[in-house]
């Protein structure tokens, strides 16, 4: 089940495979777009890796919540790159290698500098001096972008990992590669704090429409949804104000509601005589924890059921809200047996 703002991507992507990887792979490297160990993208600055955005994109509308990071030694990678960030008109952000890539470097049929640093467990490639992304506090969302080098990420993408601190931020990998399946093996556990959705690997034969359909599914909709911490919840005529949860899960559901127009009605059955529970039309991301329902308590269950409680109940789900004000009436309100439910984005 997977994570939070509307992607109209019109895009053209030309790839071949940016990889320096097991000489099964299709996704070999060949000499750099941009001549050998070139790692340049337009308007960037290789001596300070100064954060970069797409020509006319200030990222102004995000507020600066998304930013789209990647390391690419063919400029595979950074086609993809820059389109996402297009899209959602996202901050870009070069990885750049403190020593760029060139050809022989990545030859994977020789004992190539690529090859060496995949096979070592410990190697931690050096990021180009200045190369730091400013005000990285202010992202809520992370795109992580790379080529796959025997069958994961260059380690270059560790060193980008340990840099930095991803505590409460969402993340989302994409990798290019023409044989390879989507990897990021090694980086979840050096970005603790971190919620990790499905990546997504793309390959030269990529379609628009795949790389929207990818987009959409993680429901990365905050543009439109936020600065939403406040539902209304409504059924049999009553209608409850609800505050939103602080943890992604709520934020993915008030980014599946601006998708949906700002609203969601469910179709709720009666279960166990304490909760009324229905199917949401996507996947949520999870944030399972014990809990002692009561109540008013807004609940996932299983990434793809909301619950909304009228009594109690313990068990290991993820908290979305609650319900606020006088709950004297509620069970009373919800009815017995099935409810319409709409949920809306208050305001």
């Amino acid at each position: 089940m997977e994570r939070i703002f509307s992607f109209f991507l019109s895009l053209v992507l030309a790839a071949s495979c940016a990889a320096c990887g097991s000489p099964t792979n299709s996704d070999a490297a060949p000499l750099p777009e941009n001549g050998a160990g070139s790692s340049a993208v337009s308007g960037s600055d290789q001596s300070s890796g100064v954060q970069n955005t797409p020509e006319g994109n200030t990222g102004a509308e995000t507020g600066g919540r998304v930013l789209v990071a990647y390391f690419s030694a063919t400029g595979t990678t950074r086609d993809v790159a820059e389109t996402l960030a297009q899209s959602l008109n996202a901050d870009l952000f070069e990885i750049l290698p403190a020593q760029p890539y060139t050809a022989a470097d990545l030859d994977y049929n020789s004992d190539c500098r690529a090859n060496a640093e995949q096979q070592d467990k410990i190697a931690r490639p050096a990021i180009a001096s200045g190369c730091v992304v400013e005000n990285w506090a202010s992202y809520d969302v992370v795109l992580l972008g790379h080529p796959i080098w025997w069958g994961i990420p260059p380690k270059i993408m560790r060193t980008f990992a340990e840099s930095y601190d991803w505590s409460g931020k969402t993340v989302a990998g994409f990798c290019t590669s023409g044989g390879s399946a989507y990897s990021n093996t090694g980086l979840p556990e050096l970005t603790e704090g971190a919620v990790w959705l499905e990546g997504r690997r793309f390959s030269g034969a990529v379609s628009p429409d795949d790389i929207a359909g990818w987009a959409e599914d993680l429901h990365l909709h905050a543009a439109d949804a936020q600065a939403a911490d406040q539902l209304q919840v409504s059924f049999n005529g009553h209608t409850y104000t609800a505050a939103l949860a602080d943890n992604t899960s709520a934020a993915a559901f008030a980014a599946l509601l601006a998708e949906n127009g700002g609203s969601l009605t469910i179709q709720a059955h009666d279960y166990g005589g304490f909760e009324k529970v229905g199917g949401l039309p996507a996947s949520l991301p999870q944030n399972d924890e014990p809990i002692d329902a009561a109540a008013g308590d807004l609940i996932l269950y299983q990434g793809n059921n909301i619950v909304l409680y009228y009594s109690t109940n313990s068990w290991t789900f993820t908290r979305l809200g609650r319900l606020e004000g006088d709950l004297s009436t509620l069970e009373a309100d919800l009815g017995e047996g099935n409810v319409e439910i709409t949920y809306s984005l208050a305001g």
